[in-house]
């Protein structure tokens, strides 16, 4: 079992590059990152893509979205894997009113597009926490033309524990199971939560985890993806290698020689931690396993 995940955010050349040498997938903005993705299709590798609409800078930001300008750009790159609509998001605050605004209006586009684009071109409609429930069962359940969707986007529940995101999953993925579209394909926004995503049925995610932790010192280790910082900045870091007993020491060590570096190294070294970050990521996503006896956590109940 594993997860399609695709390694999201601004990196420096050679840390692309190391994504691409793993075979691993990639997640760009074509709001300001076509230069690179139209790299990544130009060396046949397009199908390993997917390209977000912009909607998170237009939301924070003065970003504009074209949105007949998007669809003609999707047309001209038919190699690249798959595409988000140009959804709205319920910002700067999130209430009834706006969730119900952002679901009608991200519907709305998602229909425009996909009237315009061919049946091969894989297009995902978005769902946002918040929303009410009618606006998954309608991106779910809803033919746009001849076809439902058989890729939609979920968003996580940031700034909420773990418990209560697994809470908020539940609920969605009992929808979509008691649904007319069961094995509608599911990728997690933002989301690298080794609980969450172990635990629910999503065919794919994306996260920055790999190049924030990086930046702030850290490494994340092989398997349980838990954060040890190791650089000197990091030192009074409760997490900080230095304060662990010498089995952990150990333990982080043999997990650094595994793929190729020493811990010496990536103390000093961000574009290091970037890399083996990637490197942790990606076994674990080659390996990740979705308990199927049922998505329901003991912790609930």
């Amino acid at each position: 079992m594993s997860i399609n995940l695709h390694f999201a955010g601004n990196c420096s050349k050679e840390s692309d590059q190391h994504i691409k040498d793993k075979g691993a997938y990639r997640l760009f903005s074509q709001l300001n990152e076509r230069k690179i993705l139209e790299s990544w299709e130009k060396s046949g590798l397009g199908s390993s893509l997917l390209i977000d609409s912009g909607a998170f800078s237009v939301a924070h930001s003065n970003a504009f979205v074209d949105i007949d300008n998007y669809v003609q750009y999707i047309q001209q790159h038919p190699g690249v894997g798959a595409w988000v609509e140009l959804d709205v998001i319920p910002f700067p605050v999130l209430n009834q009113e706006t969730a119900l605004n952002s679901c009608n209006l991200s519907w709305l586009n998602y229909i425009y597009m996909r009237e315009r684009l061919p049946p091969n071109i894989v297009l995902l409609p978005l769902y946002h926490f918040g929303e009410p429930e009618f606006a998954l069962k309608r991106i779910v359940n809803t033919r746009v033309g001849e076809n439902r969707a058989t890729y939609i986007g979920v968003g996580g529940r940031h700034g909420v524990s773990t418990k209560e995101q697994i809470r908020y999953f539940n609920w969605v993925f009992d929808i979509i199971k008691n649904s007319d579209n069961p094995n509608v394909k599911v990728h997690a926004f933002g989301i690298t939560t080794r609980e969450i995503l172990e635990r629910f049925p999503f065919y794919s995610a994306d996260s920055t985890a790999w190049i924030k932790a990086a930046a702030f010192g850290e490494i994340m280790m092989r398997h349980t993806l838990y954060r040890v910082a190791v650089s000197n900045e990091t030192s009074k870091n409760r997490n900080h290698i230095t304060r662990f007993n010498k089995e952990l020491v150990d333990l982080v060590e043999n997990d650094v020689k595994f793929f190729g570096y020493t811990l010496e190294q990536l103390m000093v070294d961000v574009g290091a931690r970037r890399n083996y970050n990637i490197d942790a990521l990606f076994e674990w996503s080659q390996i990740c396993d979705y308990k199927s006896s049922g998505y329901r956590s003991k912790l609930l109940f």
